[in-house]
Order: C-alpha cells, then sequence, then structure tokens
C-alpha cells in the first residue's frame, strides 16, 4: 500500500477532500506502537480485528466504532464509580489541555491537534510548524511517562 505524502490531497471517508498530516511520534510513542504491534499477532495492522470479510483474508483494521465500544465497556466494568464517563474523542481534549498546561504555544497546541485556526491565518499562513509540534508533543510525552511512573497525581489540571 503506497503511504501519501505530506501535503497531498486525499479522500476522506465521506468522500470529502482532506489534506495530509505528518505527526512526529516521540521516542514513548513509538515504542507503545511498537507494543501495540507485538500484540497484533502478525497483522498488518496495529490495531487489528479478525475479519470473516471475503476481500480481508481474514486481517482487517479495526472499525472506527470499536474503540468507542471498549472505552464504554472498560468504564462501565471498571471505572463508572470513580470518573465520568469519557471517550476516545476525550483524548484529544484532554492532550489539549496538557498543551496548554505545558506552555505552549496556542498555534503551536491547535496545530499538533491538527486544527486549523481559519480566517486569513489559514490562508496565509502554510508552515507545518513540524519542529514545534515534535517539541510539544516530546513534552506532551513526557508528561504522560511521568503519569505512568509517578501516578495520577501527576497529571491532575487544576482549575485556575
Amino acid at each position: 500500500m503506497r503511504k501519501p505524502c505530506v501535503g497531498e490531497k486525499l479522500k476522506a471517508r465521506n468522500g470529502g477532500d482532506v489534506k495530509g498530516f505528518l505527526i512526529p511520534l516521540t521516542e514513548p510513542v513509538s515504542q507503545w506502537f511498537l507494543e501495540l504491534k507485538a500484540l497484533s499477532f502478525g497483522s498488518a495492522f496495529v490495531l487489528p480485528i479478525r475479519a470473516r470479510k471475503k476481500d480481508s483474508g481474514g486481517d482487517t483494521h479495526m472499525e472506527a466504532v470499536t474503540l468507542n465500544a471498549a472505552f464504554n465497556k472498560l468504564w462501565k466494568e471498571h471505572l463508572s464509580e470513580h470518573c465520568q464517563r469519557f471517550t476516545p474523542h476525550d483524548l484529544r481534549s484532554t492532550a489539549r489541555s496538557h498543551l496548554g498546561r505545558l506552555r505552549v504555544n496556542l498555534l503551536i497546541a491547535e496545530r499538533c491537534l491538527n486544527h486549523s485556526l481559519g480566517g486569513l491565518i489559514s490562508i496565509y499562513d502554510q508552515h507545518d510548524y513540524l519542529d514545534e509540534r515534535r517539541e510539544a508533543l516530546k513534552r506532551l510525552s513526557e508528561l504522560i511517562v511521568k503519569c505512568e511512573e509517578e501516578g495520577m497525581q501527576a497529571c491532575q489540571i487544576k482549575a485556575a
């Protein structure tokens, strides 16, 4: 399968045009993907599902709704008494909050999530901020590792 080039126009699931977006992976994130790959039973996909679809050869990627269902089950069975329900999309808002906590520049934090700032900025500023995003995501992954090592108290976002 051919990999798209950064900036290349691609087709979204709904058929609309989207632009390719490069996400710099930090060392911890790369290691987490390698761990997932090791758990994928030799699949071509990091998050596979064993399918019985004729055209997939029994190996295909996880459906978008599968992760939501897994989060729901995890919450219902283990976390409902300890925290409010959350979704995979909540990870994006949590990441954005932590980027702010880490004093990452607003523009860089928004670009880390592939958000456009709209208006004239999106028209005139075509820079990808790759180096700046790499540094911001490095700081975020360091915080996640710290939370993993020291416990959730290291990750608390305090209200102003």
